[in-house]
């Protein structure tokens, strides 16, 4: 019979059919074991679009900050949306290439959206 990986089948005489067994976890059966469904692809991200990039803008101006030019522009090429800034660390803004002002103002103010995003979510 076709099995899961790793699941290997034996043949017992005296009943004369196959059992089953697992050599890593030492699981052993009479049932065919069944493979686990596989886990949900990624939920798609949407299109990263001149909307995605003025949500951002506005979002930072909301909690008051305004980026130089530069690191807006830093920003839209690499795509970040309000969602991906949540979820940027300090050495991430500074490894983008934004002024360490902007990183400082930005970073300042990640906690806010963070806590936008969960109230967002969770409503």
């Amino acid at each position: 019979p076709t099995l899961p990986h790793s699941w290997q089948a034996f043949w017992d005489a005296r009943s004369e059919r196959y059992y089953f067994g697992h050599p890593t976890t030492g699981q052993v059966q009479w049932d065919m074991p069944v493979a686990a469904p596989p886990p949900p692809p990624p939920p798609v991200r949407p299109a990263y679009t001149e909307a995605s990039y003025e949500r951002l803008v506005a979002e930072l101006a909301e909690v008051r900050v305004r980026p130089s030019q530069d690191a807006l522009g830093i920003l839209r090429r690499q795509e970040v949306t309000v969602e991906d800034l949540c979820d940027l660390t300090h050495a991430m803004l500074v490894a983008a290439g934004l002024d360490q002002i902007d990183v400082h103002m930005i970073w300042s103010k990640i906690e806010v959206l963070r806590n936008r995003r969960i109230a967002r979510e969770s409503a």
